[in-house]
Formats: structure tokens, sequence, C-alpha cells
């Protein structure tokens, strides 16, 4: 496993655990996040969107898989099952991320998810 495999690994690894400050230090000071729920979110915003669902969380558990990475793009599947805040509702969802990377930590991450589904 090369370098950004591993910190693919530590970033899902720590958000298995809900540890938000570790998902936090996995990313560049620069670092842009997007998915259909989260859009353009830049530097502090994405780090604290973590830290929020992480805290937030209700009866929630994560896998993932397929961790492949160069030295500048990398990808992973997940699935996260939790609660859905507003109606208790339990969620499974299916999730393709993508990554670039700079200086040893994430510099871009996209997730892509059916928003309905």
């Amino acid at each position: 496993m090369n370098q950004h495999e591993q910190l693919i690994e530590k970033f899902y690894t720590a958000f298995q655990q809900k540890d938000w400050q570790t998902m936090q230090s996995c990313y560049h000071e620069e670092v842009t996040f997007s998915d259909p729920a989260f859009q353009n979110l830049k530097g502090k915003e994405a780090k604290a969107m973590w830290h929020m669902l992480a805290v937030s969380a209700k009866n929630f558990s994560l896998a993932f898989n397929q961790i492949k990475a160069d030295d500048r793009k990398g990808s992973c599947h997940w699935e996260a099952t939790y609660s859905f805040s507003r109606t208790g509702r339990k969620v499974l969802n299916k999730i393709d991320a993508y990554f670039e990377f700079k200086e040893g930590l994430i510099l871009r991450h996209i997730d892509h998810f059916d928003f309905w589904k």
C-alpha cells in the first residue's frame, strides 16, 4: 500500500471511529470538498463539515474498500449507515470518493452518490 492509499485508509478508519480531528489532519489547508449535499466547501469549511457529521451521527457505521491511489489521484468506495436526524429513518449511503493530493495530504475530495436514494 503506497502513502496515498494509507492516507485514504487513515481518513476512513478515523471516520469509523468518529475521530474528526484525525480526519481533518488528512486534509491539506487548501482542501476543497464537494458532494450532492455539501457543495464547494473550502479549507476550514470542509474540515468543519466532518466535525459536524462525526459528532452528530446517530446509529452510525461505516465500511470502505477499493482504495486505489498513485502519486496524484486516488479513489475509494465507502458505505455509511446511520439514522437520518429529521425522521429517524435508517439510511444506507453508497459513495464513490475521488481524491487529488498535494504535499502528502488530500487537496481535493469529491464524493458521488445518489442523493435521493
